[in-house]
């Protein structure tokens, strides 16, 4: 209910309450995705600077 509540400006009451449903549940379903996608970002490892890393400590 909140999130629909987000998106109450969207609501046309010409249309029916499912059509705005569905519309809800997919812009929702985006803001997650988007979401998700910038945490996996954060938890990607740069294999470069790991490898250097790597590469010092055998010279030692």
């Amino acid at each position: 209910m909140e999130i629909a509540l987000g998106y109450q400006k969207y609501y046309n009451p010409e249309n029916e309450l499912e059509v705005f449903i569905e519309y809800v549940e997919e812009e929702h379903a985006k803001v997650e995705e988007a979401e998700a996608l910038k945490e996996m970002e954060k938890e990607i490892v740069d294999a470069s600077a790991l490898l250097l890393e790597f590469e010092d400590e055998k010279q030692s």
